[in-house]
């Protein structure tokens, strides 16, 4: 298997929405808020023709074969006001096909993000995951993260 990671452009706009599509149908099981029609919006365009193009963010892909198999897009910004270290790169979506999981494409994925974002200079790294989705939170938490905040909802 050749893997390798490099920066998105914009001709793989479509492919990186697909697979955010598959990504919103699999975290569906988890969270039945989600919209999955979200991707297909012009929102979803704007957003992450933003991470490709760099407009304080990043999108990276990964290929075998030269077949775009994942993406991962992350942006920095101040997103905690009110913490003494305020300058966090969010890695905001990543998504890896099933048939090349645990091969180390997301593993892949999230160093190239990583080593944006010590060039950033951030102060630390951020991640959201559905609380039900276990996988995810073991691949998180395998590559260093800890639970930090915790947010809870309650439907009324």
């Amino acid at each position: 298997m050749k893997l390798v990671i490099r920066n998105a452009v914009t001709e793989d706009l479509d492919t990186i929405i697909d697979l955010n599509l598959k990504l919103f149908e699999n975290d569906s099981q988890f969270d039945d808020t989600l919209n999955p029609d979200w991707s297909k919006s012009e929102e979803a365009k704007g957003y992450y023709l933003e991470r490709i193009q760099k407009t304080h963010g990043c999108a990276f892909v990964a290929l075998v074969d030269e077949k775009i198999v994942g993406y991962l897009v992350g942006a920095t910004g101040p997103f905690d006001f009110y913490r003494f270290e305020s300058k966090v790169a969010e890695l905001g979506d990543m998504f890896v096909l099933e048939d090349y999981r645990s091969q180390g494409v997301g593993s892949k994925l999230y160093q190239e993000f990583s080593d944006w974002a010590k060039d950033k200079k951030v102060d630390r790294l951020s991640v959201v995951a559905s609380a039900g989705n276990q996988r995810a939170i073991a691949f998180y938490e395998k590559n260093g993260f800890e639970a930090h905040d915790v947010t809870l909802e309650k439907k009324i």
